[in-house]
């Protein structure tokens, strides 16, 4: 009876320590799964930030009047007033840390997938008819318009919809001659209220840095005092000082 006994709760030992066993490694089969659910889903959350950071890059791209400027100028504006805009690729800039040349269906290293960049000018123009504090200044035209971005996630896992636009409204200035992009910023920002204000943003920088002309209503050629009118080069004109004596000046009219 007593062997019987033993036996019997030996048994019964062995089952719980079997099903304890069993227990601890579904409970770890459990938690491993659930480690790389969580590692996964930090992954589609950094690759997600990461998507739309880039995004974000371009806007701020977009509204920073040195970037904007240097990237854009040049493009031809015509039909930028019509429905659909004008399409600004391929565009070359810094994202990322590196050179990119964006082009429909550029793929970024973190999934973004270019469908377009273009921009919609309103068809009134908010000022015509600026100059730069510059003698070689072309006409400009001061217009609001919106650069839409146009993405979609390459490889489907972020669950981002596909091709919304993002929007990026902006102010350009248009060389009203070639009907071509002079310069760019934000509609909202210091440069966008200095054209408002009457002045013209220089975007290009009169020494170090960009800012709001005029900085000097009139120029001069930088000769100094000469003894001869026409040693004055157009658009300077001569301006006499005394007698045989000369400066060659050019003023901004439109200021």
């Amino acid at each position: 009876m007593k062997r019987d006994n033993y036996l019997n709760q030996r048994g019964s030992a062995l089952i719980l320590v079997l099903f304890l066993a069993a227990g601890v490694s579904a409970g770890a089969f459990y938690l491993m799964r659930l480690s790389r659910n969580v590692e996964s889903q930090i992954k589609v959350i950094s690759k997600k930030e990461k998507y739309l950071r880039l995004n974000e890059l371009l806007r701020e791209q977009f509204e920073d009047p040195q970037i904007c400027t240097a990237i854009l100028s040049g493009k031809s504006l015509v039909g930028a007033t019509g429905l659909t805009g004008v399409s600004l690729l391929p565009i070359t800039t810094n994202l990322l840390g590196a050179t990119e040349t964006l082009t429909d269906g550029w793929r970024s290293p973190v999934g973004n997938n270019l469908k377009d960049i273009r921009l919609k000018l309103e068809a009134t123009p908010l000022r015509t008819g600026l100059k730069r504090d510059l003698p070689s200044s072309p006409d400009i035209d001061a217009v609001n318009g919106e650069i839409y971005i146009s993405t979609h996630e390459g490889t489907p896992s972020l669950r981002v919809a596909k091709h919304i636009p993002l929007r990026v409204p902006v102010m350009v200035y248009l060389d009203s001659t070639s009907n071509s992009l002079y310069a760019c910023f934000s509609s909202t920002g210091g440069p966008a209220m200095c054209t408002l204000s009457g002045g013209i943003f220089n975007s290009y920088g009169t020494g170090s840095k960009p800012d709001c002309e005029p900085y000097s209503k009139c120029h001069l050629d930088g000769q100094g005092i000469v003894s001869d009118a026409t040693l004055c080069t157009s658009p300077f004109t001569a301006i006499r000082t005394g007698p045989g004596s000369y400066f060659c000046q050019w003023c901004n009219q439109n200021l």
